[in-house]
């Protein structure tokens, strides 16, 4: 799973989310170096509640 800091992800939001939906990656975003939230596409979310 990719890890990226939540400066780098506000300052490249678009990309982050792009990486998401169309690369189907799952990003870490992390704040002062401590996990603080996973973003997940919605085809992975819905099939991790099958």
């Amino acid at each position: 799973m990719k890890s990226v800091t939540a400066k780098y992800a506000r300052q490249n939001f678009a990309e982050v989310l792009n990486e998401v939906h169309f690369g189907r990656k799952n990003i870490l975003i992390t704040r002062s170096g401590k996990p603080l939230v996973v973003l997940i596409s919605t085809r992975d979310l819905k099939q991790k509640k099958k």
